[in-house]
């Protein structure tokens, strides 16, 4: 099935559905392998509570099956792609009122990750954010800091052509930094700024990216009970579409990411030069 021998795998005492050896949760009904999870006593399982991300309280075990107010089984089907990372996570939310680990795919992509996981609205407002920040830096750079530091270079006599530069030079170009208006001199630090608010906004949506998409997943939950349904396999269904992940968006994104990423200066001279 995944390259695991039975031996290696466990059936859903609730539906049947054979699981991972060390699936904490079924991958069919959501429920979870509290007994397996709790009592396992190899090396491998040891280690793997040691680095969970979840730290359990004595009144709150493993073994609950919801969490607040969506069962594990809505959260399975809402979550899709790699609920073994994001049950956990949702279980130290809402028993110990923790955020979980912070999370490194929203740190690097930000909105572009939430776009994956449809939180299209927030996403969109993230994503937009981070670009208007990045193009800030870059038209900044290009049209305050980059001429300046020029002017600068050639004040102290340093050509193009020169691959080092002398301690006479260095204290020249820094001479004439130290001459600039004050107005000017804070046009040249606005491209450090904007790019210091883009690692900050990088590192808050890293720092709440579980939470909010907690709360995604439990939204996402409600509209669908909110919805009639002729049997619980078509909510099951329309759960499993409308959550999960949006792999073409995302690939989307990655593309037009890697081409800003090379040609951004390229872009930035050819439409102020």
């Amino acid at each position: 099935m995944t390259g695991q021998t039975d031996e290696n795998r466990k059936n859903c005492p609730q539906c049947g559905r054979s699981n991972a050896a060390d699936a904490r949760f079924c991958s069919g009904c959501g429920r979870p392998f509290s007994a397996d999870y709790m009592t396992g006593s190899t090396f491998d399982e040891k280690r793997s509570r040691l680095l969970d991300p979840v730290t359990f309280r004595p009144d709150a075990p493993m073994g609950a099956d919801c969490f607040g107010d969506i069962s594990a089984a809505d959260a399975t089907r809402a979550v899709g792609k790699n609920e073994k990372y994001y049950l956990p996570v949702f279980e130290r939310l809402c028993h110990s009122g923790r955020m979980g680990r912070f999370h490194l795919a929203a740190l690097f992509f930000g909105g572009g990750w939430m776009l994956y996981r449809k939180q299209y609205v927030s996403g969109a407002i993230v994503l937009s954010l981070q670009l208007l920040l990045r193009a800030a830096t870059l038209v900044f750079g290009y049209l305050y800091t980059l001429p300046v530091l020029r002017g600068a270079y050639a004040a102290a006599g340093v050509t193009a052509s020169q691959s080092t530069v002398t301690q006479e030079q260095s204290a020249a170009v820094l001479q004439a930094l130290a001459e600039l208006p004050a107005g000017q001199v804070l046009l040249c630090c606005l491209p450090l700024v904007f790019s210091v608010l883009g690692l900050l906004c990088s590192v808050v949506v890293a720092s709440n990216a579980n939470r909010w998409y907690f709360r995604h997943v439990t939204r996402l939950v409600g509209l669908i009970d909110k919805q009639p349904f002729a049997t619980p396999e078509e909510r099951s269904a329309e759960l499993s579409r409308r959550g999960g992940v949006n792999l073409p968006l995302a690939g989307c994104l990655l593309v037009c990411w890697m081409i800003l990423y090379n040609y951004s200066g390229t872009i930035i001279s050819a439409i102020f030069s």
